[in-house]
């Protein structure tokens, strides 16, 4: 069960694990297939089976803000529109993806009756919100080459978390989409 590996939920009781797992169910999304829209109504949380997945805002110059990466089976998609009617961003399959998907309302019932399981939501929340703020950190006070720097690094620690071979980093992002992610120009990430 992904709930026994996934950091976010690994510290729930069984009963709780149990109730949740009632309620999920699995999907398979193919390359550049969107799991949700901005705007559209937010009827689900998925966890990431397999696969990476972008999320991200879309501006009106035709580019991406992506604003998280999901790579690491067990990461949330769509937490932060838990409380929202409808989706805040965008998220997108970079390459063939599962998931597991709980609806909102199944959650809400069972978070009820296991108070754990809004605590686990809201550390997952935190963490984040904590990332988000790294992010934008990182695009407010560095320059281009420590923006790519400091993604290299995070490419390194999600490989270590994912067992994958560590001689030789794999981005599943294109130079524009990485460019868009640093909030600099695919010419200058290219230099």
């Amino acid at each position: 069960c992904i709930l026994d590996s996934s950091d976010y939920f690994s510290g729930l009781t069984i009963q709780a694990k149990n109730a949740l797992q009632l309620g999920m169910k699995r999907k398979h999304f193919g390359r550049k297939e969107m799991l949700y829209s901005n705007g559209k109504k937010s009827n689900h949380l998925y966890i990431l089976l397999t696969g990476e997945i972008k999320v991200y805002k879309s501006l009106s110059d035709g580019r991406q803000q992506i604003h998280k990466l999901a790579s690491i089976p067990g990461d949330l998609i769509a937490c932060e529109d838990l409380f929202l009617d409808t989706y805040s961003s965008t998220a997108e399959a970079i390459n063939e993806v599962s998931v597991c998907y709980i609806e909102k309302r199944h959650l809400q019932e069972v978070s009820g009756s296991h108070g754990e399981i809004p605590d686990a939501m809201m550390r997952a929340m935190a963490r984040h919100l904590n990332s988000y703020i790294r992010h934008v950190a990182n695009l407010g006070n560095k320059n281009a080459l420590e923006r790519v720097a400091s993604y290299l690094v995070f490419l390194y620690e999600t490989h270590q978390k994912r067992n994958l071979r560590l001689d030789m980093l794999a981005e599943s992002l294109t130079r524009i989409e990485l460019g868009d992610m640093l909030g600099i120009t695919q010419r200058t990430l290219i230099r």
